[in-house]
C-alpha cells in the first residue's frame, strides 16, 4: 500500500494473529509473509512501518522453529543488523530484544550471530557516549559472549576497542538511576572481556 498507515496496521495485525499460534505462524510462513516483512523492515520509508514490521517478524519466529529457519535462509539477520545500526531507537531497542530472545532460543543462533560479525557491530555502536538504547545493547553483547566462545574471542580482539569503550561508559553511567541494567551488564562484559583473561 502506498499508506504508511495500512502498512502499519496490517504488520500489527500479522504479529497479533501469529503470536504463540503455531498454526497462524505455519501459515503466514507458508504463504510468503516473512519476505513482505523483511522488505518492510529493510527498506520502508515510514518509521513506524518498519517498527511494526519488526515486531510482526519476531512474533512469526518466536518459538517456532520453522519460521526462525525460513527467516534465516531469507539473511534476515542481516536485515535486523542493519535495524539496530539505525538512528531509531524503537529499531534498536526491539531488534537487540529480538535477537537476545532467539540466541537464549537456539544455540545454533548465537554462533550464526557471531559468524555474521555481530559482536563489532555491536561494539561500534558502544564506541559513542553512552546513551539508553546502550542497555539493549550490552544485554545482547552480554549474551552472544556468555554462550559463544567465538564471540567471546572476538570481543577479546583489542582491535575492537571494546575493553576501553566499557570502561568509558561505565564512567558515563555510574551513580545515574536510568543507567543502572546498563552499568551491570558493562561489569559483567568487563569481566569477560578482559584481555587479562587471555
Amino acid at each position: 500500500s502506498q499508506h504508511p498507515s495500512l502498512r502499519t496496521g496490517a504488520a500489527h495485525l500479522v504479529a497479533e494473529i501469529c503470536q504463540n499460534n503455531e498454526y497462524c505462524q505455519d501459515k503466514l510462513v507458508q504463504e510468503g509473509f516473512l519476505e513482505l516483512l523483511c522488505n518492510q523492515l529493510d527498506s520502508d520509508d515510514d518509521e513506524a512501518c518498519r517498527v511494526k514490521a519488526l515486531y510482526s517478524i519476531s512474533c512469526l519466529c518466536r518459538d517456532y522453529t520453522p519460521g526462525r529457519e525460513a527467516f534465516s535462509k531469507l539473511d534476515g539477520w542481516s536485515i535486523v543488523v542493519r535495524a539496530i545500526l539505525s538512528d531509531i531507537p524503537k529499531l534498536r531497542t526491539k531488534g537487540c530484544f529480538f535477537l537476545g530472545v532467539a540466541c537464549d532460543d537456539n544455540p545454533k543462533t548465537v554462533e550464526e550471530l557471531a559468524r555474521m560479525g555481530l559482536v563489532q557491530q555491536l561494539a561500534s555502536i558502544l564506541q559513542v557516549p553512552l546513551e539508553l538504547t546502550h542497555e539493549h545493547v550490552l544485554r545482547l553483547l552480554l549474551t552472544l559472549v556468555q554462550h559463544s566462545q567465538d564471540a567471546r574471542r572476538e570481543a577479546n580482539d583489542p582491535a575492537l576497542g571494546i575493553e576501553s569503550a566499557l570502561k568509558d561508559r561505565l564512567v558515563e553511567g555510574q551513580g545515574k538511576d536510568e543507567f543502572r541494567e546498563s552499568v551491570a551488564h558493562i561489569t559483567n562484559l568487563m569481566k569477560l572481556c578482559s584481555t587479562k583473561d587471555d
